[in-house]
């Protein structure tokens, strides 16, 4: 039997443009979904249905209009629309991880701490925590030379790759992916491939966006029309 891992309701979300006459728009309306573990849904639709949206709503980075967001843990159930600050970074630390496809960091802070640091939040030692980077990064094909600089000067593809290391180290139930093969070579996409493959095995529900048509074709399971709200194999 498939173990529900996130079971989203009736999700609707609503922007109002305030330096516009306060004109709003409905991004998302009713959505209903629900992911099992160990599969990866991709979201489907062209640009502005609002597939970056709904990972942010998920996520509760956006607050959603009306709806629920009940991610399962065992016998405990979370409604994300329903929790305060404190249990939700809680969440985010140990079920639910949100890859972007920017790197957002200290400026300063070296390449390899960055990627060790969600390992060392969650009590791993030093020496795990460094050797579980020291793998990511090399599969990354991040040089060595780079490690101990901070990754604000590096390029888009680099600060990319530094981002999917840091949120692959450590397993968590629930993965929102935005475009995480975007703007990378046919190496290095591969490689992000093959985690995403991984953290399936591993018992990971993923929801992702892949623009890139061969990436989509072999990490998902479903595909979810936004605009439909339909499922396709």
């Amino acid at each position: 039997m498939n173990q529900t891992i996130l079971d989203v309701q009736g999700l609707s979300k609503t922007f109002t443009l305030h330096n516009q006459d306060q004109t709003s728009y409905e991004v998302l309306k009713d959505i209903n979904l629900r992911v099992y573990k160990g599969e990866c849904i991709v979201l489907h639709g062209p640009s502005g249905m609002g597939k970056s949206t709904l990972l942010r709503c998920l996520y509760a980075s956006y607050l959603c209009d009306t709806g629920h967001i009940h991610l399962y843990d065992g016998e405990q159930i979370y409604d994300i629309t329903q929790l305060n600050e404190r249990v939700l970074m809680q969440l985010r630390r140990h079920k639910i991880v949100y890859v972007s496809q920017f790197l957002r960091i200290i400026p300063r802070v070296p390449c390899l701490q960055i990627v060790m640091q969600p390992m060392l939040d969650l009590g791993y030692e030093i020496e795990q925590a460094e050797q579980r980077a020291t793998e990511l990064l090399n599969r990354l094909n991040i040089p060595e030379r780079l490690w101990s600089l901070s990754p604000t000067t590096f390029s888009g593809g680099e600060q990319q790759r530094i981002n999917i290391a840091r949120e692959f180290t450590v397993h968590r139930p629930l993965m929102l992916l935005d475009e995480p093969t975007a703007s990378l070579d046919t190496k290095n996409r591969e490689t992000v491939v093959e985690l995403i493959l991984q953290a399936k095995s591993n018992g990971s529900a993923i929801i992702g966006i892949f623009h890139d048509e061969s990436s989509r074709k072999r990490v998902a399971d479903r595909l979810f029309d936004l605009k439909t709200g339909a499922f396709y194999e």
